[in-house]
């Protein structure tokens, strides 16, 4: 049987929970030691589409792009998930062709890098936090493979106002006036959706649109993901109306991701203030900052007529970002340069406008501060020459001078053809002038072949941010945080731009360099009271002898006469459409089993005798709340907000754990609470 010619592509789709740990693992994002995880307001999902040319053989190229809610997607996972598809699938998805990108929310637990910088405010590598992550996103995309047939997508593009602001304005109005104008409100309003349909029933969304994920702000301690996360559940949940509770098991009916840009320098918070935006309330925040880009992606879904047509293409290269020489075409000046190894520089620990950092340092102070020095004497000193390649940079951490390198220098890049959209693939937050030049490249040298160009960034790895040359030279927080130096921008435009040239010619892009492998370098919970003297030594920490106490968590307990499960409040006798409903349990430690495809809370609905669950903890409607008390003893309380949706009826709360015996194996827990009436 021939192809059928009205659906240009093979296509796939796949959800699958990542959700980590949820109880006391420090957040990734905010580098706030003190916000741990104390439960879960919604969960965090991987969103996989597979692509293909639809041939009668079935023997065309592929891509797999795969939307995750995290906060950074880190190389450790993203080769661990490389090999165990290649166990599964050969070399059909390889580093060549799959991506792998984050939403960057800032309320997820991390621990789940292998490079040491971003596990230092974590209190180390967390084992299972990892392999939650690394089985959700293999599982989203082993059903993304199952799912592939014929189909069609379209493209839509438009503009969303009102859901980002500049988070640097001083660092924007660096750069030359025609690339200002381009952004006449400071800020790239850009959205970029993706409509896929087979037999012309939609099947999925896959949306691209630059803003943080900081809505939720480094005050909460709810696992959340954030307002692209919203986006994805208000468009699955309440839109295609599929339950949470067969979500989680795999049965799906549409699946809308939310992907991320060029977020370097756009904000959520639109309101008056930091952190504020456009409300007061984070919870608000988020939903209201979701909503926008849920609406308008909806709105460019519903409209989209320009089909994709074409083939199906990719390049991808590993380069050394440590030393790459830059021809004078890419630079500002019109001079050839270089890049340098990695260095973080003083302002980076000042934070930002959505995140304060430490007090002694402030965003474009060109002084070094005295504790800075006298780090030079205690982990390792910059030579001049390095130092002057970073200028005007006041050097904070020389994390690529480490021996392993804190941060990673060997880097993917990556160009995707699909039909006439090229998908830019970088490890990093671009601001969104530094985006336009990296899309100009591409489009360039793919002139006459692609007519859209749209940058994937948290890609497959992380390396902070990237900034234009001339906003490099005013060394604000996003400046301080690009890596490899003034000419880091340059790099990327220049080796791009050759990835797409080798589409356009049909060449071999062969990587120059291979990532090391960090993971027996890493360090774990248990190793972390040995960390100064490590840092100070500049000595590598070898995870093979490290006790991994961080995993053996203490035998739960209850108080005399408490059994695990027993209800501490109760609800109310009846509530209305807006009460809380509020049940509080004896309870364990959430770590004991992260319940990934599963929930610690039920809200059941009494249909005739039997309870049938409605919601779950991934829910927006609902909270799960866990307190570490004295003793090794847990409770846990379960917050459902009644929307006006909810239908008249009976109602009970229940909640689900593990408790953790001594002997190390787990037994399963449940506590009901009494029947209440919602009227």
């Amino acid at each position: 049987m021939g192809r059928d010619v009205s659906q240009n592509y093979l296509i796939g789709v796949g959800i699958a929970d990542i959700t980590g740990e949820a109880g006391g693992v420090g957040m990734m994002g905010m580098a706030r030691a003190q916000q741990i995880t104390k439960g879960i307001h919604n969960r965090q999902w991987a969103r996989a589409f597979v692509i293909g040319d639809n041939t009668d053989d079935n023997s065309g190229k592929r891509i797999l792009f795969v939307n995750t809610d995290l906060g950074q997607l880190f190389e450790s996972v993203y080769h661990e998930v490389i090999g165990r598809l290649g166990e599964q699938f050969g070399d059909r998805y390889t580093d060549q062709n799959t991506v792998i990108s984050a939403t960057h929310t800032h309320s997820g637990p991390g621990g789940s890098a292998h490079a040491l910088l971003y596990n230092l405010t974590i209190g180390g590598f967390r084992p299972d936090t990892f392999e939650a992550i690394v089985a959700g996103i293999v599982e989203a995309c082993v059903r993304a493979d199952a799912d592939v047939a014929p189909g069609d997508i379209s493209i839509a593009v438009g503009e969303l106002h009102g859901a980002s602001v500049s988070r640097n304005l001083f660092q924007f109005e660096c750069n030359p006036e025609d690339e200002q104008k381009l952004f006449p409100a400071a800020n790239d309003p850009q959205m970029t959706q993706l409509k896929f349909e087979r037999d012309g029933k939609a099947v999925a969304g896959l949306n691209w649109f630059s803003v943080h994920g900081t809505s939720m702000t480094n005050r909460n301690t709810l696992i959340s993901a954030d307002n692209k996360g919203y986006a994805s559940y208000l468009w699955e949940h309440d839109w295609a109306g599929q339950a949470s509770v067969a979500k989680a098991q795999g049965e799906y009916n549409f699946v809308a991701a939310f992907a991320q840009s060029s977020a370097g320098d756009m904000s959520p918070n639109v309101g008056a203030g930091t952190a504020y935006g456009p409300t007061d309330d984070m919870f608000e925040n988020t939903r209201v900052i979701g909503s926008r880009q849920a609406v308008k992606a909806k709105e460019l879904f519903d409209s989209a007529t320009e089909e994709l047509t074409g083939p199906v293409d990719f390049r991808q290269r590993y380069l050394d970002f440590s030393h790459i020489d830059v021809a004078a075409k890419w630079t500002p000046n019109g001079k050839d340069t270089r890049t340098w190894p990695a260095v973080l520089g003083q302002a980076f620990m000042a934070g930002c406008y959505d995140g304060a950092g430490v007090p002694f340092v402030k965003q474009g102070q060109m002084d070094r501060v005295k504790i800075l020095k006298l780090l030079d004497h205690t982990m390792v000193k910059v030579p001049d020459h390095v130092a002057a390649g970073h200028a005007p940079k006041p050097i904070g951490i020389a994390t690529g001078l480490m021996s392993p390198p804190w941060t990673s220098q060997v880097i993917s890049i990556q160009v995707l053809r699909v039909g006439q959209l090229a998908i830019v693939v970088v490890p990093a937050e671009f601001t969104i002038v530094a985006a336009h030049r990296a899309r100009a490249a591409v489009q360039d040298a793919l002139a006459g072949q692609v007519s859209h160009v749209v940058l994937a960034g948290y890609a497959n790895d992380y390396t902070g941010y990237v900034v234009t040359p001339e906003e490099y030279m005013i060394q604000r927080y996003e400046s301080a945080s690009t890596h490899f130096g003034p000419a880091t921008l340059p790099a990327y435009q220049q080796e791009l731009a050759a990835l797409a040239t080798a589409i356009a010619d049909g060449t071999p892009t062969p990587s120059t360099a291979t990532p090391p492998d960090l993971s027996e370098s890493r360090f774990s919970t248990s190793s972390t009271l040995a960390m100064p003297v490590a840092i100070v030594a500049n000595r590598k920490l070898n995870a093979a002898a490290i006790h991994r106490a961080d995993t053996q968590l203490n035998p739960d307990k209850t108080k005399p006469k408490q059994r695990f499960g027993d209800v501490l409040t109760q609800p109310n006798a009846g509530y209305s459409v807006g009460d809380e409903v509020v049940a509080e349990f004896v309870g364990t430690h959430p770590n004991n089993n992260q319940r990934r495809g599963s929930t610690f809370l039920e809200v059941q609905q009494k249909q005739g005798t039997e309870w049938s669950t409605i919601l779950t903890d991934d829910d927006w409607s609902t909270k799960f709340e866990w307190k570490q008390k004295p003793n090794h003893r847990s409770v846990v309380k379960v917050r459902w907000a009644i929307t006006r949706d909810t239908e008249a009826g009976m109602y009970r709360v229940r909640y689900l754990g593990d408790a953790l015996k001594a002997d190390g194996s787990t037994k399963p827990v449940v506590g009901t609470s009494r029947e209440f009436s919602v009227r």
